[in-house]
């Protein structure tokens, strides 16, 4: 099991897992990151900046210590 922040761009994963408390898990769930849901890595910004996410059609900006939270599992192609 991996963290979305080592997916790398373009890849699509399965959310296994949302680690924090649940304030975090409340936030992510608003936007749809989820146990069971796909997401699609769009970009990743250099220097820390924040990442891009395709997540039901839609896209989302999150940072990249809350993606480290975040266990995925990588689909295969």
């Amino acid at each position: 099991m991996d963290n979305l922040l080592n997916l790398p761009v373009g890849e699509t994963a399965r959310v296994v897992a949302v680690q924090g408390g649940m304030g975090m898990q409340r936030h992510l769930a608003k936007l749809g990151i989820i146990p069971g849901k796909r997401v699609r890595k769009i970009t990743a910004q250099p220097i820390g900046g924040p990442m891009i996410l395709q997540v039901e059609g839609g896209e989302i900006a999150i940072g990249r210590k809350m993606a480290q939270r975040i266990k995925i599992i990588k689909e295969l192609k």
